[in-house]
């Protein structure tokens, strides 16, 4: 073979090892040196499912049922919707819509009629060995009386306190300000006292003494219109602003439910005239 044919072959093999040899250097990857930190990919562990059944007047355990417990968020949303009154260029019927809409998204879980449930944060159980009983008592605040009628029928003369929490406020006549704002449920009742909500539920004393430390008693209902009633006061004083403010969400259908906090199983119900609801329910 003549060299002047050698030439070509021999300048295209040299092109193919130095394509291959670049290939290489850029697969390459070093091994670690001890400046070198090796990047660790946490991995979040994926969230629990739980599955929850819409709670029922007929249910006698809490156990797996879906419990709206969150007041104040509630309240808070029904405010942000503007929900308390008819906006200015709004026309009745758009906002009985709106109003209808929230009440059906609070009212309603998994497409199904739902019900909310809240445990009262002023509630005492005490028992009476003589008449072999548990009292149990929930303060109640007639701030409605008087004070505004749903409508002309409707009255909300009761409400219980359910959570409250203390805010610092911005400074007023150059005082710090302090406010406790109290979130509360209201419903109706045919209940002529205005007193607090007295409740009795009949246990042996042998059983009494194992339930002492864990029987509670909570409310619930669904919400009949999400119209929050506010009403406060202030105090100066010579240091400071006190402000006191009562948010209640009004409910309707209310029942009073005595439950077992350690089984969830409910001992007893009552219903907004504080009549006890007889039903089969082992205590």
């Amino acid at each position: 073979m003549k060299l002047i044919n050698l030439c070509p072959l021999l300048l295209t093999s040299c092109l193919m090892v130095s394509a291959c040899d670049k290939v290489n250097d850029d697969n390459h990857v070093p091994a670690n040196t001890p400046d070198q930190k090796k990047e660790v990919v946490k991995v979040q562990p994926a969230p629990p499912k739980v599955t929850y059944k819409p709670l029922v007047y007929a249910d006698q355990s809490l156990e797996e049922v879906f419990i709206r417990n969150d007041l104040k968020a509630l309240i808070n949303k029904a405010d942000a919707l503007e929900l308390g009154k008819k906006k200015e260029f709004e026309k009745t019927e758009a906002f009985s819509a709106r109003k209808a809409d929230f009440v059906s998204l609070v009212n309603k879980f998994e497409g199904k009629s739902s019900l909310i449930f809240f445990v009262p944060d002023e509630q005492s159980i005490t028992y009476d060995a003589d008449a072999e009983e548990f009292k149990v008592n929930l303060i109640s605040h007639s701030n409605f009386d008087g004070l505004i009628s749903y409508n002309t029928s409707k009255k909300f003369p009761f409400a219980l306190s359910v959570a409250n929490e203390s805010v610092n406020g911005e400074k007023m006549y150059g005082l710090p300000v302090y406010e406790r704002i109290n979130y509360r449920v209201g419903f109706n009742s045919n209940k002529k006292s205005y007193g607090d909500i007295s409740l009795s539920l009949p246990v042996s004393i042998d059983k009494a003494q194992s339930l002492k430390n864990s029987v509670s008693i909570a409310v619930v209902g669904s919400v009949v219109d999400p119209i929050v009633m506010s009403w406060g006061s202030m105090e100066i004083r010579s240091d400071n602003v006190e402000k006191y403010t009562d948010r209640t969400l009004l409910l309707s259908g209310v029942q009073f439910w005595i439950y077992d906090k350690s089984t969830l199983a409910v001992k007893a119900k009552f219903d907004s005239n504080l009549k006890l609801i007889k039903q089969k329910i082992k205590i």
